[in-house]
């Protein structure tokens, strides 16, 4: 600045001005570099409820003071802890400028200024208590059932040196009446406006969603489309199926119409089967919806809560009952006709409607095929479904099954159930249904080509095929392939 030589000179920063609403933060947490670790400062910090920034300023005209708004605290440790704030809404009024109300959580309640202010400083330079022992208890009158007062202060103390103030807000003191004044209507942007409003009406929303929740329930109905688009164990993939929300009091007839509607076919050909969890960890169909009583409300069925240890938690979690809607074409609503009027006494000819022919009849037990392709790459596809007597030889499929899959005639074949995902178990067709545990219905019978193995080599060693052979569990692997499009057998 020309001059050669050295000069005194003071370094420092000026505000040019500072804002109307002033926060200070107190930096309590740092790095510690010596524990290589973040941790809280609990010091002593002491800060007033009036404050002057003029020599903060330059060029200040003297109106930089400020006062004491709010306080927030900290109460805990660098790993975790828990945040109130205490605050002066009315600080501005010189006949309430000690009235501070603390905030915590949903709690308000109203306190006092030591409390919201020198109680925050944090730990250290604590004034010492002159305490003698029973001597202060006796002098004072108390007995040694009640607390001392000293002993009170000092656990104060301690609740110091972990609860401080974290954060202050102060407001310049000249226009703290303007910022504290009353919102009017014109202040609050329409944005915000329509933001709050569409908040309130979501929460009424969902309040009243609350309280009607008892009067509905979750459905989810899966299809002929959802089994053959389903090419893994099991039969349909229910967390791909939506859920849909209907009236506890909706009936099986109101149900029928309403999936009609979106499938456009006709709800008297509709058979609505229910599922149910079974103890092997499977959801098979258990039997028809509500026995297949069109008027009957369909909230009958509702009984996935006995499944469950806690059924309030089962209902809260709003598990969808599962049902598989069956559409049942002409033919074979035509055919079960015929079926049933050959079971009837000769001569004995009653009306029967269309509800009444499509149930099961006594007897009859509903299952499920897929066809296994083992090579040239491993393929489980969904071939059909049936209504069947359960007392019939598990060898009467086997002819049906190879018209569907295009197997040659003279061709033999072998039959698996699907007891459960990982589990197969090979069917002795000379048995009955009923004989082997399959005479509930809603069973999966997987059946592939019979390998006949090679003969063996010059050394003795047949090709590993133990994965193919006929008397092994087929290992029902996913495949992608195209699916059948036949019919439902005709067994009746």
């Amino acid at each position: 600045d020309g001059y050669e030589e050295l000069q005194d000179a003071r370094k420092g920063v000026k505000f040019v001005k500072l804002p109307p609403v002033l926060q200070l933060h107190l930096k309590r947490f740092e790095y510690d570099f010596m524990r290589d670790m973040m941790v809280k400062i609990n010091d002593r910090f002491e800060f007033q409820t009036e404050i002057d920034l003029s020599r903060f300023v330059d060029k200040s005209d003297g109106s930089d003071t400020y006062l004491l708004h709010s306080v927030l605290v900290h109460i805990g440790d660098v790993h975790g802890g828990h945040y109130y704030v205490f605050i002066r809404p009315e600080c501005h009024k010189k006949n309430s400028s000690g009235t501070w109300l603390k905030f915590d959580d949903e709690m308000v309640s109203r306190v006092k200024e030591d409390q919201a202010v020198e109680d925050n400083f944090g730990s250290g330079g604590e004034k010492k208590i002159a305490v003698s022992g029973d001597d202060y208890n006796a002098n004072n009158g108390f007995t040694g059932n009640q607390t001392p007062p000293y002993q009170t202060r000092m656990r104060a103390i301690q609740a110091r040196r972990f609860s401080n103030a974290y954060m202050l807000q102060y407001i310049r003191k000249d226009q703290c009446a303007e910022i504290l004044s009353e919102v009017k209507p014109m202040d609050i942007p329409a944005e915000l406006v329509q933001r709050i409003k569409k908040e309130r009406d979501e929460e009424e929303l969902r309040k009243l969603e609350r309280a009607q929740q008892h009067l509905y329930m979750h459905v989810s109905v899966a299809f002929e489309d959802d089994l053959k688009q389903h090419t893994d164990r099991d039969l349909v993939s229910w967390d791909k199926i939506t859920k849909i929300r209907v009236k506890r009091s909706m009936t099986l007839r109101e149900l029928k119409e309403m999936i009609a509607r979106t499938r456009k076919c006709n709800p008297e050909c509709l058979r609505v089967w229910k599922f149910a969890p079974r103890q092997n960890d499977t959801i098979r169909p258990e039997g028809l919806l509500v026995n297949g009583e069109d008027d009957a409300p369909i909230s009958e069925a509702d009984t996935e809560g006995v499944m469950y240890p806690n059924y309030q938690l089962a209902r809260y979690q709003e598990d969808a009952m599962k049902l598989y809607a069956e559409e049942v074409s002409e033919n074979g609503i035509r055919s079960r006709f015929e079926s049933l009027r050959q079971r009837l006494i000769p001569g004995d000819h009653p009306e029967f409607t269309v509800s009444e022919i499509l149930k099961p009849i006594p007897g009859e037990i509903l299952l499920f095929f897929k066809l296994y392709t083992p090579l040239p790459v491993p393929k489980l596809e969904y071939v059909t479904h049936t209504l069947l007597d359960g007392r019939s030889k598990i060898g009467e499929l086997v002819a049906p099954l190879k018209h569907l899959a295009k197997i040659d005639a003279n061709e033999s074949i072998t039959l698996y159930e699907e007891v459960r995902p990982d589990m197969t178990e090979k069917l002795d067709l000379t048995k009955a249904f009923v004989d082997s545990d399959m005479g509930e219905g809603g069973d999966i019978i997987v059946f592939q080509r019979s390998i006949v193995p090679p003969p063996a080599t010059v050394s003795g060693v047949i090709p590993a095929i133990a994965a193919t052979s006929p008397s092994a569990s087929p290992p029902t692997e996913p495949m992608n392939g195209t699916k059948s499009d036949d019919e439902d057998m005709e067994l009746e």
